[in-house]
């Protein structure tokens, strides 16, 4: 995978991580709060209704028989208040309700508030009265409107950000692609290519680097070059005289001993000896 995909990618992921958090937290924030608003509308009427349930609980030896008895205090915590409440046994069975509102309604609408003995949860009580209604459909609208007002806003966001991080990962892999060319170049041997310096950031600091190293390898090839010529043309000499004193020897026809042939080619580089 290409640098600039690599960094595209990266950078598509943080984006689209920081609006889901984003909007985890807002829908988190505004729920909590509207529910914090219903809890402190009707929590101290729940609260009393409750205190009361509980010890009913406890003066009965751990049993809601009977608990149908409590109907008048119920309605004197709720008088006044177009109340009403639902309790439920653990096993999800209603015990005891009161009030002009249906059992659905105030499940879904109402204040749900769990009641523990003794460190056991022994029963749920729902607490419904127009106010904490209201801001209970508060509680389910407004995180679901605020959510629905989110989504778009971060796909325009979202979208934005990533024709953002294409320019941004292009601009910076830019460099490197005028780089490649170069060091193509230089590996099929062609020394002292140049590599533009555009810049003063790291990238301009391997484009002179290249270039130095391109330079250097131009030098070595040039010195090289020169050596073999040197070479050659040192030895062009020599190689002719022993060529032509072996081609006198082969035309006299006598046998030649090895050890004065070698002598006599020794000597023949810097004199002519006679023959």
């Amino acid at each position: 995978m290409k640098l600039r995909r690599k960094i595209f990618l990266a950078m598509t992921l943080v984006i689209v991580s920081l609006c889901v958090l984003f909007g985890l937290m807002t829908w988190l924030v505004v729920h909590e709060s509207v529910k914090a608003a219903v809890e402190s509308t009707g929590g101290g009427k729940a609260e009393a209704l409750a205190t009361k349930l509980v010890q009913f609980y406890d003066h009965n030896n751990g049993s809601w028989e009977g608990v149908r008895r409590l109907g008048g205090d119920g309605r004197s915590v709720t008088a006044g208040r177009q109340a009403s409440f639902l309790l439920m046994s653990r096993q999800g069975q209603p015990l005891l309700r009161e009030g002009d509102a249906e059992d659905p309604v105030i499940q879904r609408l109402g204040m749900e508030k769990t009641l523990q003995w003794n460190g056991e949860r022994i029963a749920v009580l729902y607490y419904y009265d127009p106010e904490v209604a209201m801001l209970s459909k508060l509680r389910i609208g407004i995180p679901v409107s605020v959510l629905f007002l989110l989504i778009p806003g971060a796909m325009l966001l979202t979208a934005a950000s990533l024709g953002a991080a294409w320019w941004l990962s292009k601009r910076l892999t830019a460099p490197l692609r005028v780089l490649l060319p170069v060091i193509g170049q230089l590996g099929k041997g062609e020394f002292g290519v140049r590599a533009p310096v555009a810049a003063q950031d790291e990238f301009g600091q391997v484009a002179r680097a290249l270039n130095g190293m391109s330079g250097l390898l131009q030098n070595a090839e040039a010195h090289r070059r020169n050596l073999v010529a040197d070479v050659a043309h040192e030895l062009r000499t020599p190689i002719t005289i022993l060529r032509g004193k072996l081609d006198l020897v082969q035309q006299s026809g006598g046998p030649v001993e090895p050890e004065s042939l070698l002598c006599r080619c020794r000597t023949s580089s810097y004199a002519s000896p006679a023959w």
